[in-house]
């Protein structure tokens, strides 16, 4: 009776102990995903031409040129992906780079770009960037969002309007609220004041 008391005893002191250290040994064992903040890519900039997209049924697709330019001590880049979001956040355009898109510099200190296609049939108004993220073969990633594009001087919104009939420029819904919304930003600065 003694061993069989002793026995469960030490068991509970096994079923203690464990459910106490191995949450503090996970604490300390090294993450599945490499987030080396030293060694992961750098956003030094990003910009895309133009900011104002007229929508035209006549034309096919319409596009903007994206550039970023990303520093990377390893000199690896492995993807570089950009999404804006429609102001309904029904569509998005998203845009893939990689080590082929490097246009000036080396892969150390480069400036990527592609040009982004948008449809005749999307969504007027302001699009945002949804998130820019850049990986390394590592896996290392720097990813940020339009409030923290803009925060570093970054553009994160892109104007998308549809070409009328008449062919004056007018967004084709909820035009007050995007007029609005347009003078908020800076886009019609001076108007209605």
């Amino acid at each position: 009776m003694k061993a069989r008391t002793e026995l469960i005893l030490g068991l509970w002191l096994s079923i203690i102990m464990t459910a106490v250290c191995l949450p503090l040994t996970m604490a300390e064992s090294p993450s599945p995903c490499n987030a080396t903040y030293s060694s992961s890519p750098r956003i030094l900039g990003f910009d895309f031409s133009p900011k104002e997209l007229i929508l035209d049924t006549d034309n096919a697709s319409l596009q903007i040129a994206l550039q970023t330019h990303i520093a990377d001590d390893n000199g690896d880049i492995d993807s570089i992906e950009a999404v804006f979001l429609s102001p309904s956040q029904n569509q998005s355009i998203a845009a893939f780079m990689n080590y082929t898109n490097l246009f000036s510099g080396d892969a150390k200190n480069g400036n990527y770009t592609i040009n982004m296609s948008f449809s005749p049939s999307g969504e007027v108004g302001i699009w945002i960037l949804e998130h820019l993220i850049i990986c390394d073969k590592q896996g290392d990633c720097r990813k940020i969002d339009g409030t923290g594009a803009e925060t570093l001087g970054f553009p994160a919104k892109l104007l998308i309007l549809k070409k009328a009939q008449n062919s004056c420029i007018m967004p084709r819904s909820n035009s007050s609220q995007v007029i609005e919304e347009l003078l908020f930003i800076g886009f019609l600065p001076g108007i209605g004041q």
